[in-house]
């Protein structure tokens, strides 16, 4: 990630009194820059209750978090193409105000893959379970 310079290292920059005022400038810019510059942590690719807290309390400090829409297991491939994804949504702490807000983009599902070629066979999904038996 991108660092700025401190404050102070701005001010060992700048000297006389034409500069001061571009100085002060340069502060109240860096004091205010705005919290869309920060970098948010990603939205749960899954989202649950539990995922969705955890996100909102990185996302807005204090907040409180809900889960909204379907979980991505119960989506048909058209739905999550269209990001129809669960959401997480922070509010504050009366949930009155909506502070900030993701979609999760839901898990992409690698096809079944059959290992083996003999009758004793054991086939495994791409997560590992065992899935079915020759």
């Amino acid at each position: 990630p991108h660092s700025s310079p401190s404050p102070h290292t701005m001010a060992q920059r700048f000297s006389g009194s034409g500069q001061r005022t571009l100085l002060r400038l340069a502060l109240v810019a860096y004091a205010t820059l705005p919290a869309c510059l920060a970098q948010e942590p990603p939205c749960p690719e899954d989202a649950t209750v539990m995922s969705c807290s955890a996100w909102c309390s990185k996302a807005h400090t204090g907040s409180r978090a809900t889960l909204g829409g379907s979980p991505c297991a119960r989506l048909s491939k058209q739905d999550i193409d269209k990001g129809y994804g669960p959401v997480c949504t922070c509010y504050d702490s009366n949930y009155e105000k909506e502070l900030k807000t993701c979609r999760s983009k839901c898990p992409v599902d690698e096809p079944e893959e059959e290992t083996g070629t003999s009758e004793e066979a054991t086939c495994y999904s791409s997560s590992g379970t065992n899935t079915c038996r020759a």
